[in-house]
Parts: structure tokens; sequence; C-alpha cells
């Protein structure tokens, strides 16, 4: 994910790179079934 923000043309991401990195740790981790869904 923070990769396609760094390839788009030069352009600044509208979200903090930590705030993406952050995102996708917990979808890695939701996927493995280490943390509970979000809204359950």
């Amino acid at each position: 994910m923070v990769e396609l923000f760094a390839r788009n043309s030069g352009s600044q991401s509208p979200f903090p790179p930590d705030e993406l990195l952050e995102s996708a740790i917990g979808v890695y981790l939701r996927g493995l079934g280490l943390i509970a869904p979000d809204g359950r």
C-alpha cells in the first residue's frame, strides 16, 4: 500500500505514512487471524 503512493509520480499521499503502515499491519494481522476483525 505504501509503495503504491511512493510510485505515484511524486505527488503527496493524502495519508501520513505512519497511518498507512499501521493500517497495513492491521490488515495483515487480521488476515492471519491474530486480531479480531473490526466491528465484531
